[in-house]
């Protein structure tokens, strides 16, 4: 999971750029009219999200009267949400590009909206409410982003992810399977707020249970190249090193808690994924 960067968007142009492609002459005319209203929310919107405050928002009665006409401008096939989406994958870095890093398992195939679109209409195109995401996460998300006045999901934009490392994986099993139990371990110093906000992602997005079923199926690949490695003449205490340079180099390009590292280096010290590496049959 890594922060994502925000490419500079003209928001209010892509606004009159959808409001312009409507087929139902009614609706634009509404929508069009409601061009200084829009203006003004998005400066609203704009400024919560300097101050990484999204939460604060108060929905507005004048937009709320317009949802459906507002609403209809978000569909995903839509070529302005094509390009919003395109422009948003295009800055990130290759490495992450299309995998969502709500979960960092998913292909991208969908748009998030941080601040849910069916309470605030006026927000569902604006570029900087939209995040890339698998179809997994955007369902599991759901409508409900607050709770008690605290977002319940990270900002990928504006929520500074911790260096320190905070997921850890267990390796469990037995002789005949491994298995794996992934957990959340709380670092000295970081925010109570974000990590609260982290663990309530985690939960939210049923994360751990995902992350283990992913685990499960790769773990073969890593135990045929450890043994294949070590019918070469490779000695364990080498594998061992190279094992925990891929982990290094998983957390500088994937983020420092990407799962894959913290898996890596678990199995790495796992008496148990020696057992099985001896016991693999190629």
């Amino acid at each position: 999971m890594v922060n994502l960067v925000v490419p500079v968007f003209d928001s209010l142009k892509l606004f009159q750029v959808a409001v312009d492609g409507k087929t139902d002459r009614v609706a634009q005319a509404s929508l069009t009219a409601a061009i200084p209203l829009i203006t003004s929310r998005y400066q609203v919107f704009d400024n919560h999200n300097l101050r990484n405050e999204l939460e604060l928002l108060t929905q507005d009665a004048a937009c709320n009267a317009l949802r459906e006409e507002l609403l209809s401008l978000y569909e995903f096939g839509k070529p302005v949400v094509q390009q919003i989406l395109n422009t948003l994958q295009a800055a990130q870095n290759r490495t992450v590009r299309h995998t969502c890093q709500y979960c960092t398992i998913g292909s991208i195939k969908s748009l998030d909206h941080i601040v849910n679109k069916g309470d605030y209409p006026e927000y569902s195109i604006h570029p900087q409410n939209l995040i890339p995401c698998c179809l997994e996460c955007n369902i599991n998300k759901g409508r409900f982003w607050v709770h008690g006045g605290n977002r319940l999901f990270i900002n990928l934009y504006t929520d500074e992810l911790p260096k320190e490392q905070y997921l850890f994986t267990n390796i469990t099993g037995n002789i005949a399977e491994l298995d794996f139990d992934f957990e959340l371990r709380q670092p000295k110093g970081i925010d109570i707020i974000l990590w609260n906000r982290i663990v309530s992602h985690y939960n939210r997005m049923k994360l751990l249970g995902r992350l283990r079923h992913k685990a499960i199926s790769e773990v073969t690949e890593l135990l045929l190249l450890a043994k294949k490695t070590l019918e070469c003449g490779t000695t364990k205490a080498d594998i061992i090193d190279i094992m925990l340079q891929q982990a290094t180099i998983s957390r500088r390009e994937y983020g420092a808690n990407h799962w894959k590292a913290s898996m890596v280096e678990s199995l790495a010290d796992s008496a148990l994924f020696w057992q099985h590496v001896h016991r693999f049959r190629l």
